[in-house]
């Protein structure tokens, strides 16, 4: 048995399609099973939507991905941004190399302008 998966209004918008206002609306009415707040009694404390009753209530038909795909797709991630900006770090090297062969041509140009024919 898996555990339950609990979402805030925002990720219940995302997980559903649906609007955050949507989402808030069917907070407010008590139309979401099982929803409740973080800390009960408190008005303004973050609500917990269990996923299971957005699907019981037919808002979400997509299955989430669970944490483990999740995380290893996060270190795909990371392994590609590590490696873009070892690539950057190349091209800018390269680029500043490149200036500085374009300067010292250009300094050889105006030399070689200054000599007299």
């Amino acid at each position: 048995m898996t555990a339950e998966v609990w979402l805030c209004p925002e990720e219940a918008a995302r997980a559903s399609s649906k609007s955050i206002s949507t989402i808030r609306r069917l907070l407010r009415r008590g139309a979401i099973p099982r929803a409740r707040r973080r800390s009960p009694g408190q008005p303004w404390s973050p609500w917990e939507i269990p996923l299971s009753s957005l699907r019981e209530m037919r808002l979400c038909t997509e299955p989430l991905e669970s944490p483990q795909v999740l995380n290893e797709r996060i270190r795909a991630l990371e392994s590609q941004l590590e490696l873009a900006h070892a690539e950057k770090g190349v091209v800018e090297t390269a680029f500043t190399r490149l200036e500085a062969l374009y300067e010292r041509q250009q300094q050889l140009i105006d030399r070689l302008q200054e000599v007299p024919a």
